[in-house]
């Protein structure tokens, strides 16, 4: 990799913690540069301004977490005929989303975007509700197939209820480390978490427990 490109990934990482923990307002420039030890003029030149680095950001990390193929890849178009299928496929889904939002490694880049929507920059806010409204697809085929399929109106319920959930963990983790006796968040914890939550929404929907 080129030094030149080694220079804007640690710009562009530094400054999405940043985004992460400040919010778009709070966080300048002259920061960024004094974090990636860079120059105001380096950051320029990779990014143009504070607006266009932001975008960069959100957009990465947004297809990273939000992209369709990520989490449903494996969805067949028309969903399942057999509920197990469908409730199996649930559960995978389920514990991919809990490992991109509670795993220590990844929690601070779904809080970045959780703080992106509540920022209310439109084209931000759209481009990643664009993500979601795709990412929401694959769900939608296996709740369709499902022995009690919801309406469209019943599956947002549903749906939201889903990442309730697993927001409910991914901003209770200090609490919900020390009911447990954990130091941080294991993958087997989050297994076990997404598992739990994979079980409920099966059952909403009348499927067999997810294996």
């Amino acid at each position: 990799m080129k030094k030149s490109d080694i220079t804007r990934s640690r710009i562009l990482e530094v400054a999405t913690r940043l985004f992460a923990t400040q919010g778009y307002s709070a966080t300048g420039f002259r920061q960024i540069a004094r974090d990636s030890e860079v120059s105001l003029n380096t950051i320029t030149y990779h990014f143009g301004s504070k607006d266009l680095l932001y975008r960069e950001a959100i957009s990465i990390v947004a297809e990273r977490h939000l992209a369709n193929a990520d989490y449903y890849s494996d969805v067949p178009e028309g969903g399942f005929s057999a509920p197990q299928d469908a409730a199996n496929a649930l559960g995978r889904i389920v514990r991919r989303m809990a490992r991109a939002s509670l795993l220590p490694e990844n929690r601070w880049e779904m809080g970045f975007i959780m703080r992106a929507l509540m920022d209310g920059r439109q084209d931000e806010v759209n481009g990643i509700l664009e993500r979601i409204h795709a990412a929401e697809d694959g769900l939608l085929r296996i709740v369709k197939t499902a022995p009690n399929p919801l309406s469209d109106r019943d599956f947002r319920f549903w749906q939201r209820q889903l990442r309730a959930q697993l927001l409910f963990f991914a901003s209770s983790h200090v609490s919900v480390c020390m009911e447990f006796g954990l130091q941080e968040y294991t993958p087997e914890f989050v297994d076990e978490i997404a598992n739990n939550i994979a079980a409920n929404c099966a059952l909403a929907i009348q499927l067999p427990k997810p294996a």
